[in-house]
């Protein structure tokens, strides 16, 4: 009941990550083992693993050794400074996990020693979340930050991130107009205005994309061609 109401009432894409704390922890990996089609990825935070004598680490064992796929699942599980029975869970788990070799599903275990059960929550669902969208920044040159590749290498990006996650992904606005002008700065401006004609059939309704392919015209004299578009991105940014 939750999920389609969730989805009514905001602007979600189709990409459900469950994450939780301690026996919200051992929740999503229940909730991963017993129906992994509901979420896509998970994030379990000292989840208590030792609850019902490990009833669900058993269960976890189970499901590990016959899933065969998965559909481009991950899991991040870690564990703060604490002993006991969620301690030894956690390992139990974690050496379960590293036997693995199920197609589409990565995972990540993290020992997070200089934490307790209560501060390693935050921290947790930061390293959580940057292992669920992992590969998802636009590869740049690593001395100058430009954007490698030119447009096809980005749009190829977006492509390849659409098909991880299981729905479309656009090339951003921001990063083709970026593509753009690094083509205008390296005295390329032919293939700038064609770039920035391409942010303007995917984004007609932004001011920002008309004014850009403006300024190429009027860096190359074709005052003629800019004035208009000046216009256009001025009426739309009202």
């Amino acid at each position: 009941e939750l999920i389609p109401e969730v989805e009514k009432q905001y602007r979600v894409q189709p990409y459900r990550i469950l994450a939780g704390h301690s026996l919200g922890g051992l929740f999503a990996i229940h909730a991963m083992i017993s129906n992994p089609g509901l979420f896509n990825s998970f994030v379990a935070v000292s989840p208590s693993l030792q609850w019902e004598n490990q009833e669900t680490l058993k269960r976890a064992e189970d499901f590990l050794k016959n899933q065969k796929e998965m559909k481009n699942v991950t899991l991040f599980v870690s564990l703060g400074d604490e002993q006991g029975g969620i301690s030894e869970g956690f390992k139990n788990f974690r050496e379960l996990l590293s036997k693995t070799s199920i197609k589409g599903f990565e995972w990540q275990a993290e020992l997070m020693s200089d934490e307790d059960h209560g501060t390693v929550v935050l921290r947790s669902h930061y390293f959580g979340l940057r292992k669920v969208y992992e590969g998802w920044q636009v590869p740049r040159e690593l001395r100058t930050a430009v954007l490698a590749g030119g447009l096809k290498v980005v749009d190829e990006h977006y492509k390849k991130l659409s098909e991880k996650f299981g729905y479309s992904i656009p090339t951003p606005e921001q990063l083709v107009n970026q593509v753009g002008y690094q083509l205008l700065n390296n005295n390329k401006p032919e293939e700038a205005i064609a770039t920035f004609k391409t942010n303007v059939e995917r984004y007609p309704g932004s001011a920002n994309v008309y004014d850009s392919l403006a300024e190429a015209y009027e860096r190359g004299g074709k005052l003629d061609l800019a004035e208009p578009l000046y216009d256009k991105a001025r009426v739309l940014g009202e």
